[in-house]
């Protein structure tokens, strides 16, 4: 059985923590290391009196799971809770519990600066697209990324926000069946794309622990244009094939750490994106305000850092296929994909498909994919250990004039292990714009080492280095990339 450890009894302050990750990240120190001087530099920091638990069912919240008590959770959420601290050192800070056994039905709900919410109980969005508020399109998609332009606000919202919190031993639902219904089968009642289940727009210092969250109407956890994200110890679920429920993504967002994670959804357990823009989307790259900013990297997604997960049913780890911001500093190592246990094989059947490690994006998305690093990563059930393919979900690409291709470049598997069903490896780079400084060290595909099998596909790598691979044939593969192999594509 495969566990993830127990979470500290206390949580990390988020500013000093972020800082010293983005530190470890850019000069290469290990996890190790920045655990420590987080802990050394959190004993300067002043210390706040904890605030109050403000139980919702001593504000007018019923909690009965029949109620709606939307108006009483908004109003409790919105109102400042200053008794203990308001500093400048100690700003006031509300800390809203939703006790055990309490079951409150809501429609969504804005977070506001320096929130703590934890559910103990469960916190379950009431199911009725017309009373949901529609919000103006991602501004770095220029549309919801799902139906039409607009889009449902997020169940759980913040936007220009610091200092929030979501804990708790409880479950966060998001009625994710009433809109999967919806979108197969009526999707004319869908006036907006449908809503994530938490969502952050421009907000500084963000922490997910401990709770569940399950059934996401669309992705589950969605941080966009934030800085200074922490999560960790919690759950997400959802079923084999939920819609386009993703687990958690990133999203245009600098100094992540998402650890000790246990994921099982309907499409990517983990998304890194940096917004998209193309010929054919609302964002135009050669736009010279899309490109100001991208110069100056407002929509870039930097120091990242994905470990110590464990991701079962699902579609793997995914850096895209959104990336027109640019991706720089993404580390992705000793997470456990495709797990299929004894005693979670149930309705979900646990275990993952698609490719395990997996880096998609198209030329058409601009912008550079740069340092990315997959090491010591075990996969069991996926249909395919690792993908690189600048083509994703495209046969052809019609390049413009003068266009901006994608850049792939500084792209590392070192130490990964196919250990059950996934096999095959196949790097799949375009004739236009090939992929540069790809290294391949010491991973390892049981399967196809024991029946012998080729798992290796190759094109257009235009300088790599490999070495200790099994089973062998990466390097021939590679030497032969410019004048391409055919792709390995598993069923």
């Amino acid at each position: 059985m495969l566990h993830l450890p127990q979470r500290c009894s206390h949580h990390l302050l988020m500013g000093t923590f972020m800082t010293v990750l983005s530190l470890c990240i850019a000069t290469g120190k290990s996890s190790v290391q920045a655990e420590s001087l987080s802990s050394t530099n959190n004993q300067n920091q002043i210390s706040c009196a904890p605030p109050p638990r403000l139980l919702v069912t001593d504000y007018g919240v019923v909690g009965d799971g029949k109620t709606d008590d939307t108006v009483a959770m908004r109003r409790l959420l919105r109102t400042p809770s200053c008794s203990n601290n308001n500093t400048k050192d100690c700003p006031c800070h509300k800390h809203i519990v939703v006790p055990e056994g309490a079951i409150v039905m809501t429609f969504p709900l804005n977070m506001t600066s320096h929130t703590t919410l934890q559910v103990d109980g469960t916190l379950q969005a009431m199911a009725n697209e017309a009373h949901w508020t529609i919000i103006p399109p991602n501004p770095i998609y220029g549309d919801s990324q799902d139906r039409g332009v607009y889009q449902y606000q997020g169940f759980l919202y913040a936007e220009h926000a610091t200092n929030i919190r979501v804990t708790g031993s409880g479950i966060i639902d998001g009625s994710g069946p009433y809109w999967w219904d919806l979108f197969h089968n009526a999707p004319q009642k869908l006036k907006a794309g449908r809503p994530n289940l938490f969502q952050t727009n421009n907000c500084t210092d963000i922490e997910i622990d401990s709770v569940t969250m399950k059934d996401a109407a669309f992705w589950t956890v969605h941080p966009m244009l934030s800085r200074n994200i922490y999560i960790h110890h919690m759950k997400i679920r959802a079923k084999m094939y939920a819609p386009n429920v993703d687990g958690i993504d990133p999203d245009s967002c600098q100094n992540v750490l998402i650890e000790y994670n246990d994921v099982s959804c309907g499409d990517d357990h983990i998304a890194i994106k940096s917004g998209g823009c193309g010929p054919n989307r609302p964002n135009n790259c050669m736009d010279p305000d899309w490109q100001y900013r991208v110069i100056h990297d407002h929509y870039v997604t930097r120091n990242v850092t994905v470990r110590h997960n464990i991701f079962r049913t699902g579609m793997g780890i995914a850096v895209g296929s959104d990336t027109s911001g640019g991706m720089k500093d993404v580390f992705i190592y000793n997470n456990t994909v495709g797990v299929c246990e004894a005693g979670h094989d149930d309705e979900h059947r646990s275990c993952g498909w698609g490719p395990a490690l997996h880096l998609k994006t198209t030329l058409l998305r601009s912008n550079t994919i740069d340092n990315i690093i997959f090491r010591d990563n075990i996969v069991y059930n996926t249909s395919m250990f690792i993908f690189v393919e600048t083509d994703y979900q495209v046969r052809e690409q019609d390049i413009p004039p003068h266009y901006n291709m994608t850049v792939v470049k500084n792209i590392v598997f070192e130490n990964n292990q196919a250990l059950g069903e996934a096999v095959g490896a196949n790097f799949h780079c375009s004739k236009l714009d090939p992929c540069h400084e790809i290294r391949v060290v010491n991973n390892t595909i049981a399967k196809a080492a024991k029946n012998g099998r080729n798992p290796w596909g190759c094109q257009y790598i235009d300088s790599y280095h490999v070495g200790g691979n099994t089973p062998e044939g990466l390097e021939d593969c590679m030497a032969k990339s410019m004048s391409p192999t055919t792709a390995v594509l598993e069923e």
